[in-house]
């Protein structure tokens, strides 16, 4: 569908390992490249969150989206951009939420806010920052499915 409305799009599965670790590693591919059109990068696998033993809440899909926030809060990016990462089976940890999405808004949110994302981060409350921000992917029920985990990055060229 993304390439009948004229983006680029590039696939990678086999993603795995821990989400903070990922988030960095896929922001710096993704916004480190150079596009001409409309991209849209479609990553699959699951990552994964080493919890202490007092956490607060949230799941892998939604640290990973709050960890990529606190990677760009300090990169100029221009242009539109999006990204997306969810549970295909519908629940994130959280009942209620298969995972989250930011865009470029969000991140000027964050910056004028100057809310602190790797306090975010260290208490593992992702959840709570993501509903804040109405960022959170709400659910109805959970999908019946479990294929992987999505992770999608859009971006428009400058």
């Amino acid at each position: 569908l993304a390439k009948k409305f004229g983006c680029q799009v590039k696939i990678k599965t086999g993603i795995q390992g821990e989400a903070r670790v990922m988030a960095k590693k896929l922001c710096a591919g993704v916004f480190g490249c150079s596009i001409r059109k409309s991209t849209l990068f479609i990553f699959g696998g699951e990552t994964t969150v080493t919890l202490p033993k007092v956490h607060g809440q949230g799941g892998r899909n939604q640290e990973f989206i709050v960890a990529c926030l606190n990677y760009l809060k300090n990169k100029k990016i221009s242009g539109n951009w999006c990204i997306l990462s969810l549970a295909t089976d519908g629940i994130d940890y959280h009942l209620g939420s298969a995972g989250g999405m930011i865009d470029n808004h969000t991140l000027e949110t964050i910056k004028d806010n100057k809310i602190d994302l790797v306090k975010t981060l260290e208490n593992h409350s992702s959840y709570d920052l993501l509903n804040k921000l109405g960022a959170n992917l709400k659910i109805c029920r959970p999908t019946g499915t479990n294929v992987c985990d999505l992770i999608l990055f859009y971006r428009e060229p400058v």
